[in-house]
């Protein structure tokens, strides 16, 4: 008790000390020289513009055509890898039609408040001078600690786009956003009985823990989806945020007959699957094989006609 008597006098000292310094100087606050918010999303007649200052307003998410690079290379405590080129003139009408069908409309706006990043970067072209991966120099999406930034932005890509190719899109970028972003940064929490049953394959080298098995079987055989194909052989499985991500890839690109299509016989696989429904919607009340369902009618199945979707190689956008 002696403890907690002492302190007050202490406090109202400082109160009182306080209160004089205020009454002996009148000046006004301390403001910054400039006030002005760093990023201004403005109203306009145009659809897209109009879009955008709409989607701000009801989410408080910026999405920029227009941005610094310190927007992307500073990522908190290090630099990032990527190099980002702005969209065309003229390109940001088809640029944001594309991002409500693979990203923006996916999820209702009380979810983009939470767990969406604080801008989306409107990018003609993405590279990651770092990575191995195929499509390194021009990538479909990247992420950072506060930002997604969505690649391949250009007049002669969004003119030819398929809804196959949108909806295997919308798979990637949705991905990184659970994996890369609301995973990583401890958005929502991923129940434990989703990565024992793969712990010890993370990140190694399929060919050293597998014999004689085609790379797609090895990797359903560890739990998950997709892998990293470097040099020859390599087929190296992803670390957790990978797997997350490409769990949510899988599922809101195929409806649920297909994913159990997929899982059968991969007892690991549908068990994680589970896991993962069971805690998203627990979290944040978000039914990912709904949305899937709904993605695939929307688009197109994956799975019929030519096999797109059907290539199991993938890297990420792993930084």
């Amino acid at each position: 008790m002696d403890k907690i008597y002492k302190t007050i006098p202490m406090a109202v000292m400082a109160g009182l000390l306080a209160a004089s310094v205020t009454s002996c100087y009148k000046e006004d606050p301390l403001t910054p020289d400039n006030d002005t918010p760093k990023y201004v999303i403005e109203d306009s007649e145009d659809p897209a513009q109009h879009y955008l200052y709409g989607f701000w307003q009801n989410t408080g998410v910026y999405v920029l055509s227009e941005y610094d690079d310190v927007d992307y290379l500073w990522n908190v405590n290090s630099i990032s890898n990527y190099e980002i080129t702005r969209i065309e003139p003229g390109v940001l009408g088809d640029a944001v039609e594309y991002l409500r069908n693979v990203l923006t409309e996916v999820y209702g706006n009380d979810f983009v408040k939470k767990y969406f990043p604080f801008k989306i970067l409107l990018a003609g072209q993405i590279s990651d001078f770092m990575s191995t991966a195929e499509d390194a120099d021009d990538m479909v999406c990247g992420y950072g600690r506060s930002y997604l930034a969505i690649g391949r932005l250009r007049s002669d890509i969004l003119s030819a786009m398929t809804e196959t190719q949108t909806l295997e899109n919308l798979g990637k970028i949705n991905g990184i956003l659970w994996g890369n972003f609301i995973y990583e940064n401890n958005l929502i929490t991923i129940p434990e009985s989703f990565f024992t049953p793969s712990q010890e394959y993370y990140g190694a080298n399929l060919y050293n823990v597998f014999d004689d098995e085609p790379v797609e079987t090895m990797i359903k055989h560890a739990g998950m989806w997709f892998y990293a194909e470097p040099p020859d052989y390599y087929a190296m499985a992803p670390e957790e945020a990978g797997d997350v991500a490409g769990f949510v890839e899988m599922i809101l690109t195929h409806t649920e007959e297909e994913m159990r299509a997929e899982m059968e016989g991969y007892d690991i696989l549908l068990i994680k699957y589970n896991a993962l429904i069971d805690a998203v919607k627990d979290a944040c009340g978000v039914d990912l094989q709904a949305l899937g369902n709904a993605n695939v009618a929307k688009f197109g199945s994956l799975v019929a006609g030519d096999g797109a979707g059907d290539d199991q190689t993938e890297e990420e956008g792993a930084e």
